[in-house]
């Protein structure tokens, strides 16, 4: 087994480029429910592509209701969270900062399942695709994989039902407003 570990200028690298665009976001008030301390996900905080994600959700939703004789909303949840994705569903910051403590040994025994198996799903691509491209920087193979499609949502279903109840409203007048133009 061989064990990766970040060098300095690798470290320098990915705090200079995430501090840049962290300072960017701030005065562009894009990021508001960061933490500037540590970069950590907190609870409330947006991802920039929630609308992308939604849409996503939404049309799995709608494609899986026209395939059923008969609807139970307790499995159509499940079905959709297990259904391949477009990209990883996290920002390129967010998903550097992992994985460059995952690459220092964490384990993420902190984070969420589905969230985890994300972020190790994530992890194996950058070590296969650094293995092919050594010179990249960590947040360039990051950026790169988290663009990839993803196997699944990576989401639980009680939080894809909570996410698709929130917008059904907003996507329903919008798919109303496609029709009437």
């Amino acid at each position: 087994m061989q064990i990766y570990t970040l060098n300095a200028s690798i470290d320098l690298y990915l705090f200079t480029h995430v501090s840049a665009i962290f300072v960017t976001a701030l005065k562009h008030g894009v990021c508001k429910n960061m933490v500037c301390k540590n970069m950590a996900k907190i609870t409330g905080s947006v991802l920039e592509y929630s609308d992308e994600r939604i849409t996503a959700l939404m049309l799995e939703y709608e494609r899986y209701i026209v395939s059923c004789a008969y609807i139970r909303m307790s499995e159509v949840f499940e079905y959709i969270v297990n259904q391949p994705c477009r990209r990883f569903w996290v920002s390129e910051i967010r998903a550097a900062v992992v994985i460059a403590d995952m690459l220092k040994g964490d384990k993420l025994t902190k984070m969420h399942s589905a969230k985890r198996e994300m972020f190790q799903e994530i992890y194996n691509r950058v070590i296969r695709l650094r293995s092919k491209n050594p010179g990249m920087s960590l947040y360039q193979l990051v950026s790169i994989v988290i663009q990839q499609p993803a196997p699944k949502f990576y989401l639980s279903p009680s939080s894809a039902k909570i996410m698709f109840y929130k917008a059904r409203k907003k996507w329903y007048k919008k798919k109303k407003r496609k029709l009437h133009h």
